[in-house]
């Protein structure tokens, strides 16, 4: 693969995952209220 394909998958993955764990950590606080 090369080095610009690897750099645009992990950050999309990483970003993702970071819109992922936002949300969630979002949603717990709403409910804690």
């Amino acid at each position: 693969m090369r080095p610009l394909l690897v750099v645009i998958v992990v950050g999309l993955i990483g970003w993702a995952g970071f819109t992922y764990v936002d949300h969630t950590v979002t949603e717990s606080l709403f409910r804690e209220k």
